[in-house]
């Protein structure tokens, strides 16, 4: 690394602030109250105080001994606490008075005496040259040996002085630490911790005393360091060549210095960013994206990439991103710090960084060449773009900061990522053309902006909810509704995503997913913005004039198997359209047979049922269409993302695609509210049946569009009916056998007899395989019809209601005896009871059974004396009421 030539104060600093001052002060306070504890009466007097006479004297007398000894106590706990700070007061006064200024004093001397040797070297080395004889070569060598000793000898000085300072101040840091947990150990013998050990309150006192969890000194000297080191990293990039070009010697310097620190060192990303103008970071960009530095080789455009993947890495830092692998006690002590570290010209780096990302906004809305900035080049928004994709691809953990996605209070305008959005529309036609450096090639501004946001699900929530702030044609401008396909694309192409909208559905899933989404309203307008993009999406022409062979009518824009070209053309969305909506199938199924929403008006409402801290999503009657339509709707789409029927991995990979995840959602759902209403209802609640009719007509209307949706598109795919697979039916078969009984309402609430008694007369403790329940090759499963279809479908149905309720019926224990008697004097090919008095699993019962339990299921009715059968009869009316809703037209 070579020998340095900075002076003694400048590589082994002192600590700008003293704490001094502080711990004398702070020590003489304890000494003060124990001396003033000891002054007062109780301790010096106890139960003999002259004021205290007759009654009150015998009265207190037992009191105040007591106190007088936790008095006591308090004193000499007081007296060791002063001693204890006084000790680390003076460790580390000798520090900084003695210890670093005799280090720096070495420093200093080592340059001298290294300088002074070379000196007389050099001087000897030219005495001699001047004194050898004309035509000898002069042998400098033994001269040039002993001046790079000299070097070496230096830097072995310097290196073991910065041992020494280190050892120093690790040794006081130490020392705090030590007080510290001295201190907390005195306090604990006199104040015991509560039941749940340390409070809040006193680790923080014990941190604010020493400088945080890092140390009293460390964060002041990175700071410092990095204050120190900024200018001269900015240096090595102003080393170009005649045409502007950072020198390969200079980006390899750049990149083994300080590559790691920009995506690792909170400190050193904000105090470079702070000396790097935003211009000059994009007109960097620009050169090294250019064709010419293409042209400089192989080695030059690696060094490019890491320099590009190192600069995103420390503009996300700089900006709020919390760095690659740095520990919580790290980030927390870089967060507490920065408030007092004067960023710049601006008093703390909160004030600098509104500053920054405004000079970034201004940056990025010039236009940039590599001759830099020049009207006809392009956005500064698309090389910015380029440092976070290069970074996002490089470190995966590291995500953008809420600031740079959704602004800062002392920044104007929009957040960063909203501009580099605005500039996408604004300006769509520029990212195809420039080459990408270290992120797949891709050169999509929004692709990069979006692969640096999943891992801050919380920001890219808010961001992903927003508007837009431009009319891109549609009423509804949420953010998430443009991603999805609203973005402006050039004439003949068609609308999709580089990778297949895998990016945007991931980091939707994300925000969608997060533990307190139902209590945040910001979730729905993601959810609606999702799905209203998507069947926009569906709805506009795709074809263009550069459309696929496969295209059979450029009119429909769909393919040969009547397939949409929107999800053609984004596979990976529309798969990740399963994950996304799966925990919201309830919110689906009633907003599907009924919408409560309005077009333009927020889409949630109060979640039904539940105490008013939980949404639920509303879709308006025109978005429910654009889902329901079975020729080119949301759920038509979805059932293109599944593998082929003559696939091997049929059966492995077919419980991962989208409308499977919903309907087995959409099922266990169902299950989940009929049992928890049925086992109200024998708990005496009223108003069940409602609940209960209401769950049967929502989830068999939900079911039923998905199925009639799935049976489209196979029918589009020319699939023979008998070797047709029904994704509900499927769903249906599935969780009904492998629903654990566990997620039923009330279940743990169960004597362990009656839990045991449930799981033995149900299978759903048997998992089984995706091929074992496969709705194939079923006469039953013809769907050439809309009798058949919706037939099938009202029987599924039925028997999963059916299924349910003697679930719900063994929840609340065994049958009387009466019936148990009536039972058993059955013929055993009728019994429908099992040995424990528990009723027989729907499917596990032969024909001749469950006629025996229609005619026993008559004579159990809800509070409010509806047959719980009255359900299942409005069935067939529930399916063939969404069938006819799924075939209108669409506008």
């Amino acid at each position: 690394m070579g020998y340095s030539r900075k002076s003694g104060t400048a590589a082994l600093p002192l600590p700008q602030t003293s704490p001094s001052p502080a711990v004398s002060d702070f020590s003489s306070s304890f000494t003060n109250v124990g001396g003033a504890i000891g002054e007062t009466q109780v301790v010096a007097m106890g139960p003999q105080i002259e004021s205290w006479l007759g009654q009150a004297a015998s009265a207190y007398a037992h009191e105040s001994l007591d106190i007088q000894a936790q008095a006591i106590s308090l004193q000499g706990i007081l007296s060791d606490i002063s001693t204890q700070v006084s000790n680390y007061g003076e460790t580390y006064q000798t520090l900084v008075d003695t210890t670093i200024p005799d280090y720096q004093q070495q420093w200093d001397d080592a340059i001298i005496t290294h300088d002074e040797n070379v000196e007389a070297t050099e001087a000897e080395m030219e005495i001699a040259r001047q004194n050898t004889p004309e035509g000898e070569t002069f042998d400098d060598s033994s001269f040039l040996a002993e001046i790079e000793r000299q070097h070496d000898l230096l830097e072995e000085t310097q290196d073991d002085l910065a041992l020494y300072y280190n050892q120093a101040v690790t040794s006081v840091d130490e020392a705090a630490g030590s007080t510290a947990s001295a201190i907390a150990g005195l306090i604990d013998g006199f104040v015991p911790r509560g039941e749940n050990g340390s409070l809040p309150s006193r680790t923080d006192i014990s941190l604010a005393m020493f400088g945080g969890n890092d140390g009293l000194l460390g964060a002041q000297s990175q700071w410092e360091s990095a204050v120190e080191d900024a200018p001269e990293a900015v240096e090595l990039l102003n080393q170009t060549d005649e045409y502007g070009y950072p020198t390969p010697e200079a980006l390899q310097e750049f990149n083994e210095l300080y590559g790691d620190r920009l995506a690792n060192d909170p400190y050193f990303a904000a105090a470079f960013a702070a000396e790097l103008p935003p211009q000059q970071a994009l007109e960097l960009a620009a050169k090294l994206s250019s064709h010419t530095a293409t042209n400089m080789g192989v080695e030059y455009q690696g060094l490019a990439e890491n320099f590009l993947t190192d600069m995103g890495a420390g503009m996300m830092v700089a900006t709020g991103s919390r760095p690659v692998g740095i520990s919580d006690d790290a980030w927390n002590a870089w967060q507490q710090a920065n408030g007092s570290f004067e960023v710049g010209e601006h008093d703390d780096y909160d004030a600098w960084l509104g500053s920054y990302l405004d000079d970034m906004n201004a940056a990025g809305a010039m236009h940039y060449t590599e001759m830099g900035v020049e009207e006809h080049g392009r956005p500064g928004f698309h090389f910015l773009s380029q440092y976070i994709g290069a970074a996002a691809e490089e470190h995966e953990s590291l995500a953008l900061s809420d600031a740079f996605l959704n602004g800062h209070p002392d920044s104007s305008g929009s957040s960063v990522a909203h501009n580099i959005v605005t500039n996408d529309y604004e300006d769509s036609y520029n990212y195809p053309a420039i080459n990408g450096f270290g992120f797949d090639g891709s050169s999509d501004p929004i692709i990069n902006l979006l692969s640096a946001m999943d891992g801050n699900p919380e920001a890219t929530r808010t961001f992903l909810a927003s508007d837009t702030g431009f009319d891109f044609g549609n009423e509804n401008q949420n953010m998430t509704s443009y991603l999805v396909s609203h973005r402006p694309v050039p004439w003949g192409e068609n609308l999709r995503w580089n990778d297949g909208g895998a990016q945007l559905g991931l980091i939707i899933d994300e925000a969608t997913s997060m533990d307190d989404a139902r209590q945040n309203p910001e979730t729905f307008e993601i959810l609606d913005g999702f799905l209203d993009g998507y069947t926009d999406g569906l709805q506009a022409n795709q074809s263009g004039l550069l459309q696929s062979e496969s295209v059979s009518n450029w009119f429909t824009n769909k393919d040969e198997n009547g397939q949409d070209l929107f999800g053609y053309y984004n596979p990976e969305l529309r798969h990740w359209a399963g994950s996304i909506l799966e925990e919201y199938a309830s919110d689906l199924a009633r907003e599907v047979r009924t919408p409560t929403g309005t077009e333009g008006a927020s889409p949630y409402t109060q979640r039904s049922g539940y105490d008013g801290s939980d949404y639920s999503l509303t879709l308006s009657p025109e978005l429910r269409d654009a889902i329901t339509d079975s020729e080119n709707g949301f759920f038509h789409d979805l059932s293109y993302d599944e593998p082929a029927p003559d696939d091997p991995n049929w059966a492995t990979e077919a419980p991962n695609s989208a409308l499977s995840k919903i309907s087995v959602a959409a099922v266990e759902d169902m299950r989940a509210e009929l049992t928890d209403a049925r086992i109200r209802d024998y708990n005496g609640e009223d108003g069940q049946l409602g609940r209960y009719e209401d769950a049967v007509g929502d989830y068999g209307a939900l079911l039923s569009h998905i199925e009639l949706a799935d049976e489209a598109a196979d029918v589009s795919r020319g699939q023979t009916t008998d070797q047709r697979n029904s994704t509900v039916r499927s769903a249906l078969d599935f969780a009904t056998d492998v629903f654990p009984v566990s997620r039923i309402p009330g279940f743990d609430d169960l004597s362990d007899t009656a839990q045991n008694a449930l799981k033995s007369a149900t299978k759903s403790g048997q998992e089984m395989g995706y091929d074992e329940w496969l709705s194939t090759s079923n006469a039953a499963n013809a769907a050439e019809d809309h009798e058949n279809e919706t037939e099938t479908v009202s029987i599924e149905l039925s028997e999963l209601v059916r299924d349910i309720n003697i679930d719900a019926q063994n929840m609340t224990g065994p049958q009387p005896e009466h019936i148990q008697e009536s039972d058993a004097q059955r013929d055993p090919n009728l019994q429908i009871l099992t040995e424990d008095g528990y009723i027989l699993r729907w499917e596990d019962m032969t024909e001749d059974q469950r006629t025996t339990y229609r005619n026993h299921a008559q004579d159990f009715v809800f509070g409010d004396g509806e047959w719980t059968g009255n359900s299942v009869n409005d069935i067939p009316q529930i399916v063939n009421e969404a069938y006819d809703e799924s075939k209108r037209s669409m506008p």
